[in-house]
């Protein structure tokens, strides 16, 4: 402390793990897009392209997710 207030505010600190956290989110959020493993056959996609074609996407509220069963499996 200098001159009675403290040299490290806690609000920043808050600040910055938050954003640490939204941007490690991101990070893994953005790779569990891009590889899938069918757990029915194990039909595995390494690219977003892949997963798409593959696979498909499913939106659940406000998250876009990759379905599970690959196309095959699900019957499309």
């Amino acid at each position: 402390m200098a001159n009675g207030k403290p040299t490290f505010y806690l609000d920043e600190a808050i600040n910055q793990l938050k954003k640490e956290l939204l941007e490690k989110y991101e990070k893994e959020a953005k790779g569990k897009l891009e590889k899938a493993v069918c757990p029915k056959c194990g039909q595995k996609a390494n690219s977003k392209d892949q997963v798409n074609k593959l696979f498909g996407f499913r939106l659940t509220g406000n998250t876009i997710r990759v379905q599970s069963w690959c196309r095959v499996c699900r019957g499309l």
